[in-house]
This record gives structure tokens, sequence and C-alpha cells, in this order.
């Protein structure tokens, strides 16, 4: 059987997980006699023999059985494993004539280290992205960056469970490969969302969100990639023939494009995007993965690039800009301060307590001004130690309003961006700011947007 047609046989598996994989290979490979059938039958049995081995280590040496259950998870790790390293191979027909040179526990060890190697890497990868991410407040993105895929970092089982995909991934990416699983899926996750983030990189921060907000007021709430909306205004900048690094779009020159383009065949829609990716890359020196990537995430905009000039609804692809409404100032009346006796009184008995649980209970008893409570957390009422940090347990009982104005209270980024860790002198400021960082993405963002909002009177 000739090279051509062995290609022909295999078609599409590059795109399958590694489970699917490996079975494929089996199969067609036996279907179309690539195998011998004594071969079948000693891949049959190197199976048995496998498998066997893991329900062994499984049950700690006590038993080769297993539930039926536990039994098709370890058989579908050990097809994940074997498929996951013959996915390495150049191509099909080269794993394929490993798979019959090779013995199959010699597969799974290899395949094993490889798992091994590529999950280090993807975590260092995370890691990356997390240090350098693109700023939002889009929830699923923080969510999915700072919890989601962390957890599949800590509950991942290369030995039993390789195949699962142990992560909370709630962000979409542009050219997101559902097929894959475990750590191939993670892998190729992270690699799109690099990929995504040094092209949003690319443009101004403020103008992406004016570009989000255009799209939909509530966008920090909604499931949508960044990525493809940048994308789909930077190329019809392109279209217009404007060479800036740009995200703007006027209502006349979408009027412009619906005139340009409704006149035109699909294909020569279809070839002005290309060649408005192509102009965009070479403006913005992108070359390598990226450009693939984005060419490849094109397909879509030339499609709804079609759609919507059928329908005279450019808007929707080529977003306009919205400004970032002045949020409504909220004033806050604090409660009168305590006498000097009773705050005297009352920081003494906090100090006397021994478990900060009695010190929140005292704290608790009569609800306090936000000044009083400021001054109980700078004079030693509360302590941080290598044990314990008692002011982490204080903000932990105090509800969103009262954190926020105690966030009034830090020093803040000269640019407004946030809270400057490194110039909080006093030790509740310091704890405040890792309670913060500490906190669910989206809650942190509407405490810090409070504290902006407040006004004391």
């Amino acid at each position: 059987m000739n090279q051509i047609t062995k290609r022909q046989i295999f078609i599409g598996s590059d795109s399958m997980d590694a489970v699917s994989y490996f079975q494929f290979i089996v199969k067609e490979g036996g279907r179309h006699t690539l195998i011998s059938s004594s071969q079948l039958e000693s891949l049959q049995l190197q199976i048995v023999e496998l498998l066997a081995e893991q329900f062994e280590r499984r049950t700690g040496g006590q038993s080769s059985s297993v539930s039926v259950e536990t039994g098709q998870r370890i058989q579908q790790s050990v097809f994940y494993t074997i498929g996951y390293f013959l996915k390495s191979m150049r191509n099909a027909e080269a794993a394929l004539e490993t798979l019959k040179e090779t013995a199959l526990k010699e597969l799974f060890l290899n395949g094993k280290n490889l798992v091994k190697t590529d999950f280090q890497v993807a975590y260092e990868q995370l890691q990356s992205i997390q240090k350098d991410r693109f700023p939002t407040d889009i929830i699923s993105y923080n969510d999915t960056v700072d919890v989601g895929l962390s957890m599949f970092f800590r509950a991942y089982d290369m030995d039993f469970e390789a195949h699962e995909t142990p992560a909370s991934i709630d962000y979409p990416l542009s050219g997101d490969n559902m097929n894959l699983c475990g750590v191939e899926y993670i892998t190729d996750y992270l690699m799109k969302l690099k990929l995504e983030n040094e092209f949003c990189r690319c443009f101004s921060n403020e103008e992406i969100h004016c570009l989000l907000r255009g799209y939909d007021r509530q966008y920090k709430e909604l499931l949508i990639n960044v990525c493809d909306l940048v994308l789909a205004n930077a190329a019809g900048v392109r279209l217009l023939g404007r060479n800036e690094i740009s995200l703007t779009i006027s209502d006349q020159e979408r009027k412009e494009l619906q005139h340009t383009f409704s006149s035109l065949p699909e294909e020569k829609i279809g070839e002005s995007v290309n060649l408005a990716v192509d102009l965009l890359c070479s403006r913005l020196c992108l070359s390598g993965s990226l450009k693939e990537y984005l060419k490849i995430s094109s397909a879509k905009l030339r499609t709804r690039l079609v759609n919507t000039i059928k329908t005279d609804s450019l808007e929707l692809l080529f977003l306009p800009m919205q400004e970032k409404a002045q949020e409504p100032v909220i004033q806050f009346e604090d409660k009168a301060e305590m006498n000097g006796d009773s705050f005297r009184k009352l920081a003494d008995e906090i100090r006397e307590c021994r478990y900060v649980s009695d010190k929140i209970l005292l704290l608790q008893r009569e609800p306090l001004g936000i000044s009083d409570l400021t001054g109980l957390l700078e004079g030693s009422c509360f302590f941080e130690n290598e044990i314990q940090d008692e002011f982490l347990d204080v903000f932990e009982t105090l509800e969103d309003v009262r954190l926020a104005l105690l966030v009034k209270k830090l020093p803040l980024e000269p640019d407004g961006s946030g809270i400057c860790a490194g110039e909080c002198s006093r030790e509740w400021q310091a704890s405040l700011s890792r309670f913060l960082d500490q906190l669910d993405p989206g809650r942190k963002s509407a405490i810090l947007s409070l504290a902006e909002r407040i006004e004391t009177l």
C-alpha cells in the first residue's frame, strides 16, 4: 500500500484525543491489514498484561481485580498514555510503525514520561500567564487563570486517570479544541491563551475595554472571547485602508464598508479579510505561531462578515466604542466616634483576650464606626505572626462596604490602578492587601470599585 493511501486512511486523526488516537490506529491498521492478525493478537495480550499490572498497582499489590468502573477508568488512562506518546510521532504512519515494532509496555512508559514532562511545562506556562496576564475585569477570564486552571495541577492523576481533565475552565478561546483531554488539552489551552494574550497586548487596554463595553455593558459577566472581538475591529481598520494601530471604527466607516462589500461575491470578501489579517500581522510585526493562530481564527471573521453584509448589520461585527460611564457616587455617613474612655476600655478588653474569636465577638458587640475600627487595627489590639494573622480573621467578618471604607485608607498606585502594597507601612494595611489578593477576583474588583465611589460625609 503506497504512502498516499496510508495518509488517506488516517486522515483526521491528528485532531483526536489520545485515547481515540490509539484505538483508531489499531482499528484502522487492522481493518486495512497494515497490522497482521498475529500482531493484533499480541497487542490484545499485552493490553491485558498491562492492565493487570495497573490494577495491582492501584490496589497496592493486594489484588489484580478492581470494580468495573475503576477498571474502565484505568483502561482509558492506559490507552491515553500510549496514544499520547504515539501522537508525538511525526505522523500517523510513523505512529503505526512504532506501535508494530515496540512493546506496548515500553510505549506506555515512554508515554508516562512524556505526560510528566508536559505536565511540568504546562505548570510553568500557567505561572508565566498568571504573572503576565491580559489585565481585564472579565470574571470568567480571571476565575479561569487564577483558580480553574490551577485545579488541574493539584488534582491530575497521571497514573490512573491520565485522560481526565480536573479543571474548571469557563473562559472560551478563539480556537478551543474541545476534542482533547488530560494534559494534552491543558497544554493546548495554555499555549493558545498565551498567544491571545500576546495579541491583545498589542492594543491599548483602555481601547479594548471600550470595545468590550460596546459589545455589552455587562461584558464582565459574559462568556466572551476578547481575541475574536479585537481581531474583528483591528481587521476592519485594515479593510478601511487605515494603517494605525487602532480598534475604533465610526458609524460612517461602517457604512463605507457596507457599501464596498455589498456588491462583492463571497470569495472576494474572504480574500479581502485574508489580506487585512496579513497586513495587520505585518503592522504589528507578528509572525510564527501567533500569525498562524490569527489566520485560523480569521475563518470565523470571514463567515461573519459575509452574513452581516447580507443583513446590513455590520455594527454586530465591527463594534462601536463605548467610554466608561461615570459610576454614581455613594455617600456614606459614618457612625459617630466613641468617646476616649469608652474606646480605651474596648481596646483594653480586646488586648486581654487570648483568642481572636473572642476579640471578634467584642468588635461585633456594638457596630463601630470606621474611624474607631481603624483605631483598633492600629492600636496593637491584633497581631500578625508566623502562626496566625489575626487581621485576616477580622477582615473575614466584615461586609464589603466596611472593607471598601478600609481600602480608602490604603496607599494607592499613582495611576489609580490598584493598591500599592509596597507602601503599606502598617501591619493591618499589609494584611488587608493580602486578604484582598486571596479573594475571588470578581469580589475583589467589586470592593475596589466600591471604594472609588464612596464619599464619607
